[in-house]
């Protein structure tokens, strides 16, 4: 049962396969991984505690990437739409 506080997920047919497709592969990055499945999760209606204790991770965690999908624009593509954030306080200048 999902809970009144769990962000409602829904998932193309493309961005399902996208996702499982960055689970499966075996060159994927370990936080990828991580952040594919919480969307996956997400959007079988799994609990935000349910998915931490099943990944291992935290609900803050499952949280934080569970809402950063959903604020994302729905035309960018699955993996921008798992990439983070650029940190506070740096910029995309290049010094040399």
């Amino acid at each position: 049962m999902q809970s009144k506080h769990t962000q409602k997920i829904v998932l193309s047919d493309q961005q399902r396969k996208d996702l499982e497709l960055i689970v499966r592969r075996r060159k994927s990055s370990q936080s990828l991984v991580l952040r594919a499945k919480i969307i996956l999760a997400g959007a079988e209606g799994k609990s935000l505690l349910g998915t931490a204790k099943k990944l291992k991770c935290t609900r803050e965690t499952v949280t934080r990437w569970r809402k950063h999908w959903v604020e994302r624009p729905g035309d960018q593509s699955t993996l921008e739409k798992l990439k983070e954030d650029p940190k506070a306080g740096h910029s995309a200048q290049v010094y040399r």
